[in-house]
């Protein structure tokens, strides 16, 4: 199944015709990131599972008052660090093993998606995939930044009927209507969360 998913990552990627399907309207006027942004690198990891593709690992962020993604839906990843980072790759390795407790290397890496730019907090995210061949591995969460890890079969997230239009509490007490989002056992995974997944699904499908 890893080579199956591996073969994906050599194409071209369709950035962001494709991430814009799961983009809130209030996005459709975005642009290129300005010089000021900061850099980010995120890790999506595929765990194995006995049935299907396997599962997608998400995380709900710790909820704090002056972070505007608090409580949200992600993936694993952090800030770039340049005193602890030689590149946005060795940045989603450490910010994965910081928030979850995973350990993974190059070996495990599958490729990268397209970069994406996230307005409201000026990062512009670069997004890593990898795979976890050791089944047993452990979480461990850091508490301060992770409330939950949650586990999504690609299958669940592949399957249109779970992907719908929802109105979305910002912050601020802003209300965002019709936007596009995933849906799994009550969690919603909306904004560049679901625009980097949406990318992911298309490559895999």
């Amino acid at each position: 199944m890893k080579e199956l998913l591996a073969s994906k990552f050599g194409k071209s990627l369709p950035g962001k015709s494709i991430q814009y399907e799961m983009a809130p309207i209030q996005r459709y006027t975005s642009q290129d990131p300005p010089q000021e942004a900061k850099r980010a690198g995120i890790a999506i990891v595929i765990k194995p599972s006995s049935e299907g593709l396997g599962n997608l690992l998400f995380i709900q962020r710790a909820k704090h008052e002056k972070d505007v993604h608090s409580g949200q839906i992600s993936f694993p990843g952090g800030k770039f660090e340049i005193e602890k980072d030689r590149n946005l790759f060795t940045c989603a390795l450490r910010e994965l093993k910081e928030e979850v407790g995973l350990q993974l290397t190059e070996k495990d890496h599958m490729g990268s998606l397209s970069e994406l730019y996230i307005p409201v907090s000026n990062f512009l995210v670069f997004p890593h995939v990898f795979y976890l061949s050791n089944k047993g591995s452990e979480l461990s969460l850091d508490a301060n930044e992770v409330e939950e890890a949650i586990e999504i079969p690609i299958a669940h997230l592949l399957d249109s009927k779970n992907k719908r239009l929802t109105n979305i509490a910002a912050p601020n007490n802003v209300v965002l209507e019709n936007v596009p989002a995933y849906h799994y056992k009550g969690k919603t995974i909306w904004g560049a969360t679901a625009m980097i997944t949406c990318e992911f699904l298309h490559l895999i499908r």
